[in-house]
């Protein structure tokens, strides 16, 4: 593949296949060779686009995300409220209908949006986020809600919307689900479907009433059967609908609101702090021998012995072969008788020279006889040192191509020699972290043959160009091999660690509800508990989390009887504040 220049039209052909393959199979069950056919390409070629399965997958849900967003915009354009959502949760189920395994692909990228590797996968996500905000945000308004609830009632519909792709039945129709989701929503957001004006909202049981009551005139009308795709999606919608109902409860102006004020609940708080935590890139690559050398015979002779096979280790100098060296020897002593004669020769002819009786071209052509006799004997020495094949550098025989006894040419291949210790490993990094590459960069991978293992090596070498296919920048690092656990292509996984002190807003793990794949906590502040949907990060030592988005430093979240809390709840914090765990 040296040399040759990525085709963007090539990239976008395999990106078609694969869309198509793994939107019709399970794609850990899809081999590259599959996705390579597809795309009417060799495995090589694929490679050379996307030179991992990973890779792959990644670029495939990217462009899924782009291509199911311009449906979505051209589904709604136009319309308006309930008109506008009912098309908008039509549209993404048809996409997705007959696309299941394509949808648990891009579910299992889900943690890409907290991972520094998923900013593609943000930019996609946040867009559809964007377009579900100002469809429910005309709903929401019309029942007096904080905004901070827009974004609630934005995840809980893409979470209904995602429980009926994962659940669904293939014998229904996506455009009765998109019915029974909307009416779901509506009802949690308590506004009766086609209507524009709010009613009294539902509290929690309320609106899992509603839902049976849906539930159950979808069965009257043969919509659903008893095991039915609604049937097995009806538990995470109720539940889903329920946490809409109750979360978004506390804007409404109701006549409850002119009841007493509730009971205050009792909470322990801790701090939100700040911390340090590493910063790291993942990596995915594979190992290369640091050198590979094939040893070749540099004359023609009998092989007569053989000392090392293929697996075996052997020192710089090691004796690999011996050639047959019997006639090279017998003709270094016949010459070698010449080179003695030609020298006396020689010697008396510059006597007699001299004395004025022998010629001086005479006695320079005994001397120049003697020195070709001399060169004679040292070209046979060289072929005799040829005869025996030492090893050029430690390592290890990765090949022998030639057996005893066999006559072998001049430039005839003998050994493949590999040198493990230590080993190349070569990885993609995104160039968004070519600013914090350096040499001498430490890297942490890992090998399958030997799992929870550590390998540690340093980084020797940064590809000055970016690759403009995947938008990358190839690194080389150097890994110790000692013990020779490592092999040259086997495919590792690890991390690069580009800043060991990263700042991080922290709070314990106890603070934290998740549901429906939404993060929130409940920040105390006034005496009250006030809601707020959060984005996580990294895990931090301690047992706490870092949160992205979504609180301060110096705010204080509840930890205790969270279970309890609502927006707006009267709490009383019981003793002193809990510590943050350092």
């Amino acid at each position: 593949m040296a040399g040759r220049k990525p085709d963007p039209g090539k990239r976008a052909q395999i990106l078609r296949a694969a869309t198509e393959v793994f939107s019709a199979r399970e794609f850990h069950t899809v081999p590259v060779d599959d996705v390579a056919a597809a795309a009417g390409v060799g495995k090589g070629t694929l490679y050379l686009y996307f030179p991992t399965k990973e890779q792959l997958f990644y670029a495939t849900i990217i462009d899924a995300f782009d291509a199911l967003t311009a449906e979505l915009e051209e589904a709604v354009r136009g319309r308006q409220g309930e008109d506008a959502l009912r098309a908008f949760v039509t549209r993404m189920l048809e996409f997705f209908w007959r696309r299941r395994p394509l949808a648990v692909l891009m579910h299992r990228y889900e943690h890409k949006r907290f991972d520094p590797e998923g900013e593609e996968w943000r930019a996609r996500r946040l867009r559809i986020v964007e377009l579900v905000r100002g469809i429910v945000h005309r709903e929401v308004r019309a029942e007096r809600l904080a905004t901070a609830d827009v974004s609630l009632a934005t995840e809980m519909l893409l979470g209904l919307v995602r429980a009926a792709v994962l659940n669904h039945d293939d014998s229904d129709r996506p455009e009765r689900a998109a019915s029974f989701v909307t009416d779901l929503f509506l009802h949690g957001l308590g506004r009766r479907p086609g209507t524009e004006s709010p009613r009294p909202r539902p509290d929690a049981e309320k609106t899992v009433e509603v839902a049976h009551g849906i539930l159950h005139r979808s069965r009257q009308n043969r919509r659903l059967g008893a095991s039915g795709g609604r049937a097995r999606i009806l538990v995470p919608l109720l539940f889903l609908a329920a946490t809409l109902a109750a979360g978004c409860s506390h804007g409404t102006t109701t006549a409850e609101e002119t009841k007493p004020e509730a009971e205050p609940v009792s909470v322990a708080v801790v701090d939100v702090t700040k911390a340090t935590v590493p910063r790291s890139a993942p990596l995915v690559g594979a190992f290369f021998a640091n050198e590979e050398v094939t040893i070749a015979a540099q004359i023609e002779a009998r092989v007569q012995e053989l000392h090392y096979d293929m697996g075996d280790r052997v020192q710089k100098g090691d004796v690999l072969l011996r050639l047959d060296d019997a006639e090279f020897r017998a003709l270094l002593r016949e010459v070698e008788a010449r080179v003695a004669k030609a020298r006396a020769d020689n010697a008396r002819a510059q006597v007699l020279r001299g004395q004025g009786i022998m010629a001086n071209e005479e006695a320079d052509r005994l001397r120049t006889e003697a020195a070709i006799y001399e060169a004679q004997r040292d070209v046979l020495e060289v072929k005799i040192d040829r005869t025996i094949i030492r090893a050029p550098l430690t390592g290890s025989i990765a090949a022998r191509t030639v057996g005893i006894g066999e006559i072998v040419s001049s430039g005839r291949p003998l050994f493949k020699l590999v040198q493990d210790d230590p080993l190349k490993f070569r990885t993609p990094i995104p160039e968004r972290f070519a600013g914090f590459l350096k040499l001498g960069q430490a890297i942490h991978v890992g090998v399958d043959a030997y799992p929870g293992r550590d390998f540690t090596g340093e980084i020797t070498r940064i590809n000055p160009t970016s690759e403009s296919a995947n938008r990358s920048i190839t690194i080389e690092a150097l890994v110790p091999n000692p013990e020779g656990l490592l092999k040259p292509g086997f495919f590792a996984k690890g991390d690069l660690v580009y800043d060991q002190h990263g700042e991080a807003i922290v709070v314990p793990q106890r603070a934290l509800t998740t549901f429906a794949g939404v993060s929130k906590l409940f920040v105390v502040k006034d005496g009250k508990a006030e809601e707020r949907v959060v984005r996580v990060g990294a895990e931090v030592p301690g047992d706490r989390v870092e949160i992205v988005d979504g609180v301060a430093a110096g705010e204080q979240v509840a930890v205790s009887n969270i279970e309890r809390l609502e927006h707006g709840l009267p709490v009383t914090v019981t003793g002193d504040t809990v510590a943050a765990e350092q």
